[in-house]
């Protein structure tokens, strides 16, 4: 059997999603830290339902036209920015009520309000929030929520290695 005839192997559309995700979280301009110190850098991919098309997409940050910069960056959950998933809702026009969000972090209760009222079946996300209750309130609607097993590391490694047959 040569090269031709072997299959490569491919990761799955949620990865895929998940990926584009994360590359989308490096257009952020929020400056908020997380508990741990670290810049909360998010990003949100919204999909159809059969995962074959891009409904929108969205990072965290101050609104369109204001400076890029949070108002209140010491202040978790009050820095002024939106969040990846408003952002991605808002630009979201689809009717679809089956939709597909991947974000790079699980939602914070505001956010899940907003997903509940906008028609989506399932969230796969990362990280999680510092709080739950997000992911409790999409429970209570029977939105399916799925953390995904990747490490932003193990992704980086997976590009690196599939880059090496880019020539």
């Amino acid at each position: 059997m040569n090269d031709a005839d072997t299959p490569l192997e491919r990761i799955s559309k949620e990865e895929m999603y998940m990926r584009m995700a994360l590359i989308l979280s490096a257009r952020s301009t929020c400056r908020r830290k997380d508990i741990n110190g670290t810049i909360k850098r998010v990003g949100c991919v919204i999909t159809t339902s059969n995962l074959n098309n891009v409904l929108s997409v969205g990072y965290n940050g101050n609104a369109s036209g204001l400076d890029d910069r949070c108002d209140n960056p010491d202040q978790p959950g009050n820095c002024g920015c939106l969040h990846a998933e408003e952002n991605a809702i808002a630009k979201c026009h689809a009717p679809d009520r089956d939709k597909i969000m991947f974000s790079t972090d699980a939602p914070c209760k505001r956010c899940a309000k907003f997903i509940i009222q906008n028609g989506f079946r399932k969230v796969y996300y990362l990280r999680k929030y510092r709080s739950c209750e997000g992911l409790e309130l999409l429970a209570k609607v029977s939105i399916e929520t799925e953390q995904l097993a990747l490490t932003q590391n193990d992704i980086l490694n997976q590009i690196c290695s599939a880059s090496n047959g880019w020539n």
